[in-house]
């Protein structure tokens, strides 16, 4: 019996499944007081909160999307295209959901979508079309006089899509390989006060800017922009908050964002060399990681060494200012990055 301390079976047994992943057949012959038990002592009243505002929710959204509604006229408020967040042109197309639930869109941005990514699937609920569906699209969008490529014959080349997630993973993993490059710097501007300033200069000489320029000329061969669109925002990253930037300890934020910057040049003047910003760019690698590094280190503030007091050392402050020199000139020939 349902009162107002013992909850229905039905939420009781719905909460035990998700909570205990118990069974439905164990369920069916479970005792009710023994699952009341489980839910006052597993937070059943917070469990019931979250699904009616997830309930809530989800009614909200089936009520704008639902065809049961007013039809639209011209006095009321247009119809929203849930893709472009545009009042919808021309008739809509409407996908009934499994659940019953609708949903309206303008043909054109759903063909555009489904042919561009791929997925034949409602971009809203996920739920997948059917063949029947994307025939009726087709249909709707020859109605409207459209000239979009069929769906329908979309759907029947599975191979030029697996090719071009294929290539989108490559592009993915490659951002990520430059964003732990970039992780790395970050690092070594909170490591510069406990690491000599020498062994964050082999570091970045030896692993982190072969490495990462290496992850971004891959990326420019493949797709040079967005490449461009990555090293934008890697320099953000590095540069911090416009109103709190990151530490720059020894110039060292200076010569990350150098070295990135120095990326974005080289990228931009191929760009400019092709014939049209749309045109293939050359395979191999493109960038000139060297001299990007060459550039950076030009950035690197070197701290100065203290000098010893004159007096009856004044032979021990000649070999000690001798010595500072040397010390400094260590640095720039053994780089070639400092003069």
């Amino acid at each position: 019996m349902e009162t107002r301390s013992s909850p229905a079976r039905p939420e009781l047994v719905s909460f035990a499944r998700e909570m205990l992943a118990v069974g439905p057949k164990v369920l069916e012959t479970a005792p009710k007081a023994e699952l009341f038990e489980y839910a006052q002592r597993l937070g059943f009243d917070r469990w019931l909160r979250r699904n009616k505002r997830r309930e809530r929710s989800f009614e909200s959204e089936e009520a704008m999307f639902d065809d049961s509604a007013p039809a639209h006229t011209a006095e009321s408020e247009p119809v929203l295209d849930p893709i472009t967040r545009e009042p919808i042109e021309g008739e809509p197309f409407v996908f009934t959901r499994p659940g019953g639930s609708c949903a309206l869109f303008g043909v054109a941005p759903l063909v555009s979508y489904i042919v561009s990514s791929g997925k034949f699937e409602d971009p809203l609920s996920r739920c997948v079309f059917s063949d029947a569906d994307l025939a009726r699209l087709d249909d709707a969008a020859r109605r409207q006089g459209l000239n979009l490529p069929s769906v329908v014959e979309a759907r029947s080349r599975p191979h030029d899509y697996e090719e071009r997630r294929s290539r989108e993973d490559h592009l993915m993993g490659l951002e990520r390989c430059i964003g732990e490059g970039v992780a790395r710097m970050l690092d070594l501007l909170d490591e510069a006060a406990s690491t000599p300033l020498d062994d964050i200069q082999t570091e970045l000489l030896v692993s982190c800017f072969p490495q990462t320029g290496d992850f971004v000329g891959q990326m420019v061969a493949l797709d040079a922009s967005a490449a461009a669109m990555a090293l934008s925002s890697f320099v953000a990253v590095v540069h911090g908050p416009a109103g709190r930037p990151n530490a720059n300890p020894n110039g060292l934020r200076d010569v990350f964002e150098a070295f990135l910057g120095a990326l974005q040049g080289q990228l931009r003047r191929v760009a400019d060399a092709a014939d049209d910003e749309s045109a293939a760019y050359p395979a191999g690698p493109t960038l000139d990681v060297f001299s990007a590094t060459q550039e950076a280190f030009s950035h690197l503030v070197l701290p100065d060494e203290p000098h010893m007091g004159a007096g009856a050392g004044g032979g021990g402050v000649a070999g000690g200012g001798d010595g500072v020199h040397h010390h400094h000139q260590s640095h720039a020939s053994g780089t070639g990055f400092n003069t």
